[in-house]
């Protein structure tokens, strides 16, 4: 190189220049970074925003076992608390039935639903009836979420529970084939033993 030539310089160029060296140094950063620990994984109860902020069946007594009962009605409420209230009379234990009453998304939890309120009255008073034939009662609860699963599941963590009882019909829907049931969600992520009870369409067990 001549010792006397001049360098011209261009200001297009320098920019660019300087574009490409901060390039460089961020992806340098981006590599060279120590990750950040990554947060613990929240529990069910509080994966769904706006689940009623306790299910634990009023009259509880602290470190009082139960075994839940999730129902949506039908034939099957009176065998699933049968089949519940039989279990708790062996092993001293109460009785909590929960129904849960499913909202989608653009509807808030907390919306006026008295339609879906009466139907959960309604299929929990079938619940609690059920109990009095057998000289025995049964706490009832209603929860509010986007996935009956998830209710299920933040049931069972909010009060001590030993059992939880669910039903299943002999045909599945093409829907939980596809994407998943609320049982399969339960048996996942229940904090105990799961019964599944398996009627027909009659109601009765086969």
């Amino acid at each position: 190189m001549n010792p006397n030539s001049v360098i011209q310089t261009n200001p297009v160029g320098i920019a660019i220049g300087l574009l490409f060296a901060l390039g460089i140094t961020r992806i340098l950063w981006w590599m060279l970074r120590v990750p950040k620990a990554a947060p613990a994984a929240a529990p069910v109860a509080a994966a769904e925003p706006g689940l009623a902020p306790s299910l634990s069946a009023p009259g509880t007594a602290p470190g009082e076992r139960q075994i839940l009962v999730a129902t949506k009605g039908s034939p099957q409420t009176d065998l699933l608390m049968d089949l519940a209230l039989s279990l708790a009379d062996a092993r001293k234990q109460k009785v909590t039935a929960l129904y849960v009453v499913e909202l989608p998304m653009t509807v808030p939890l907390d919306a006026e639903v008295a339609g879906e309120m009466a139907k959960a009255k309604e299929i929990l008073d079938k619940a609690q009836a059920a109990a009095k034939r057998r000289g025995q009662t049964v706490a009832t609860v209603v929860g509010r979420a986007r996935k009956a699963g998830r209710a299920i599941v933040q049931a069972a963590q909010a009060a001590p529970t030993d059992t939880i009882v669910l039903g299943a019909s002999e045909r599945t829907s093409v829907e939980d084939r596809l994407f998943g049931s609320t049982i399969d969600f339960v048996v996942r992520n229940a904090p105990c033993e799961v019964l599944i009870r398996t009627t027909s369409r009659e109601g009765k067990r086969p």
